[in-house]
């Protein structure tokens, strides 16, 4: 028995990864719907397997789309989504520019006599603020970029600066074809102010694994890239049409006169993150990795009532984020099947840890003890299903949101382990102060000899010192285990693989590392071993392995 496998997309970082796990390939096979166990499939296929109201898949049978999941991965489907969401946060007493997202964004042709209104609306100001108040609408103004609601790779997209370069989207001069919606634009505020590293524009794609709608189960991998344009960037109107220096598109920057072959003008994601903390400072680039965690589960969130969640699918999506000169990310848009192409040894390298990574999330003990138990882990295969570890890192990828029950039963059961560590910590160090403060009363007596008293032998470890080194060592988590766990609105990206502080506040709110207070230390939350260390070495001087100097804790290193 083994797991079969099926794929529509001839990609060696896909098929190296079913055939190092020893999986059986079932793709040349006649088409029997319960002959496989898991399907990567074109996004024609997955059409045509759920619009067939005969076929129900097996419970354990996986796919990588949802039915409709082009309510996010369709440019004009996803701003329409998107504003939906911020009518419906405004309607519930939020704050919509919490949901500012993406650029002032229109769908073409229905939205033309909005974005002419707005357009000119730019215009003028953008005259007035340069002192040229009066100027009509005709010459030219903010930039703005056009793109295909459909298709990919940088294809059929251009810049405008002039109304008149787009007369022929004003709805009555439209053909019909193109009248009735089967093509359409999108047009959005060009963000003509990008952060720049070495004079040259860059977007970032990063990873994102989507398990399941309702409830909301998100991980994000730590692996990803920056996409270099080759041409040094310039806003003069007379560039606007160098695809070369605006669009980041590998597809179009491959065939660039100074196109790297060698690095295929990319960089890794951990290394750009490293740059920005080095030019911008880690706080900035904190701030900055956490907002593009809560892009990404806004623009999840909007289409969360929309998509149908079937228990079969999952989704890797490849999100498109532009960062401007103030470190504020931008949704440019999300890939269903991003590009799994490699143009580099450390491109496939990337791909093929996301895929293998993406593979074992949604591949769980519980399903491959169904399909395949001998593939099992030795030592889970004793086990019953609800004694799984719950995984909240699975290689690269760390989970970020999850509201599902089992989830909250998990992280209650553990800040209840961290309040009772925390709580055992607090009272052997009182208890420990105690009877430093009997020891220190009782030792004249014991110097003169003659008395009744006698000193405590040197060296001696007091019972509540014990108990304080045991409640410690409880409190010490794993070394490989998360600091952070999953929140609706981020946990700071990749803070803790870099080592950095429990608790960094970042513009959507300060993350404790576990919800329980300090009488000792006056905190409201976050307890962690360095504070239950500081805590006992300023009650008392203990011997060595508690408070001493042989007991010296050793600070958590990155992992």
């Amino acid at each position: 028995m083994g797991v079969r496998w099926k794929c529509d997309l001839d990609k060696p970082v896909l098929i190296s990864n079913f055939r190092r796990r020893g999986w059986i390939d079932v793709t040349s096979e006649e088409d029997d719907t319960d002959g496989w166990d898991l399907w990567w499939a074109n996004v024609q296929n997955i059409k045509a397997l759920f619009a067939d109201v005969l076929t129900r898949l097996q419970p354990h049978q996986r796919v990588n789309h949802f039915p409709n999941h082009y309510e996010l991965t369709r440019k004009d489907l996803m701003v329409k989504n998107i504003k939906r969401y911020q009518k419906q946060i405004k309607r519930e007493g939020g704050n919509p520019d919490d949901l500012d997202i993406i650029p002032t964004t229109f769908v073409l042709p229905q939205d033309y006599m909005l974005f002419a209104e707005e357009f000119r609306r730019c215009f003028q100001q953008q005259h007035q603020q340069a002192g040229c108040a009066g100027v009509s609408g005709g010459g030219g103004g903010a930039t703005w970029i056009m793109k295909p609601s459909s298709r990919s790779q940088g294809k059929g997209i251009f810049l405008i600066n002039k109304l008149s370069q787009i007369k022929q989207w004003s709805g009555a001069s439209l053909p019909p074809a193109l009248r009735s919606g089967a093509d359409n634009y999108v047009v959005s505020r060009y963000i003509d102010n990008p952060l720049l590293i070495g004079g040259k524009k860059f977007d970032m794609r990063i990873y994102v694994v989507v398990t399941s709608f309702k409830p909301l189960k998100v991980y994000m991998s730590r692996l990803g890239f920056g996409r270099f344009c080759n041409v040094k960037y310039s806003a003069e109107v007379g560039e606007l049409c160098n695809e070369f220096m605006h669009l980041t598109n590998v597809a179009i920057q491959q065939h660039g006169e100074d196109y790297n072959e060698q690095h295929g003008n990319k960089w890794p994601l951990e290394l750009m993150r490293l740059y920005l903390e080095g030019t911008r400072g880690v706080e900035a680039a904190d701030r900055l990795f956490a907002d593009i965690e809560g892009v990404i589960l806004k623009s999840l969130r909007a289409c969360q009532n929309i998509i149908v969640n079937d228990r079969h699918c999952f989704e890797l999506y490849g999100y498109d984020i532009i960062v401007d000169e103030n470190l504020k990310p931008w949704l440019i848009e999300v890939n269903a099947s991003p590009s799994l192409t490699t143009t580099t040894q450390a491109d496939r390298l990337l791909k093929h840890r996301v895929i293998s990574d993406t593979i074992n999330i949604i591949t769980p003990p519980d399903w491959l003890a169904v399909t395949d138990p001998a593939a099992l882990p030795p030592e889970m295969r004793d086990m019953d299903n609800t004694e799984y570890p719950f995984r909240e890192q699975v290689g690269s990828m760390r989970l970020i949101c999850d509201e599902s029950e089992d989830f909250q039963r998990y992280k209650a059961a553990q800040q209840a382990r961290a309040a009772l560590a925390a709580s055992a910590m607090v009272a052997a160090a009182a208890a420990m102060a105690s009877a430093a403060a009997v020891t220190a009363a009782t030792a004249p007596l014991a110097g003169g000899g003659g008395g009744d008293g006698a000193a405590a032998p040197k060296g001696a470890a007091f019972p509540s010192e014990a108990a304080a080194a045991a409640a410690i060592a409880a409190a010490e988590p794993p070394r490989n285990a998360r600091l952070y766990s999953a929140h609706s609105y981020g946990s700071g990206w990749g803070r803790s693989s870099l080592g950095i502080p429990a608790g960094t506040r970042h513009s959507l709110g300060s993350v404790p590392t576990a919800g329980v207070g300090s009488a000792a230390t006056g905190t409201s939350g976050s307890w962690s071993r360095e504070t239950a260390a500081r805590v006992v070495k300023s009650t008392v001087s203990g011997p060595a392995g508690v408070g001493g100097s042989g007991g010296s804790i050793r600070p958590r290193s990155a992992v």
